[in-house]
């Protein structure tokens, strides 16, 4: 019996070791899917109450979009930092970069609310693995602006100038 205690033993700590399902994994938010959100600075817009559930809901609205579970986010870890961002070493000027072998977004914000980040769209990068942009939803300006409106309070619409154009996906 003993034996078997250690041999059951000695297999845990090897598959922990080895990068069992345990290994390495990051708790994350449980509300926000399993992911972990790092904010730079504090904008206003992340300070109010309401701030979690707002990117909790276009989270969801993002996954939908893209046809995939938010479950599947679980480990990823959004940097959020005001202005732009710097993406493999240019200068900052990126609304967003993702790192899928890191499993992390860097997301600028314009600092007015959550909804105006490119979120969306680079969520679309951790989802299909898609750096290059060749899956036709990349380029689909109705169904961007269906999402634009799912994550839009009517009241809270281009508020400071959002991240939507028709244009700049029929070009």
């Amino acid at each position: 019996m003993s034996r078997q205690l250690a041999l059951v033993g000695a297999g845990a700590w090897l598959l922990a070791a080895c990068g069992g399902p345990t290994a390495g994994a990051a708790a994350g938010d449980p509300g926000l899917y399993g992911i972990d959100l790092e904010v730079e600075a504090a904008l206003p817009y992340t300070l109010r109450e309401d701030f979690r559930p707002r990117l909790r809901r276009y989270v969801e609205a993002a996954a939908a979009f893209w046809g995939h579970d938010p479950g599947e986010l679980a480990g990823w870890t959004i940097h959020l930092v005001p202005g732009a961002v710097s993406c493999n070493g240019e200068r900052a000027s990126a609304l967003g970069c993702t790192d899928s072998d890191a499993r992390v977004i860097w997301l600028g914000s314009p600092g007015c609310e959550i909804e105006d980040t490119n979120l969306g769209h680079e969520l679309g990068h951790a989802f299909l693995r898609d750096d290059s942009h060749r899956d036709p939803r990349w380029r689909d300006s109705g169904r961007w602006r269906s999402l634009y409106d799912r994550v839009h309070d009517e009241d809270d619409r281009d508020v400071c100038g959002s991240w939507y154009s028709p244009r700049w996906w029929d070009a």
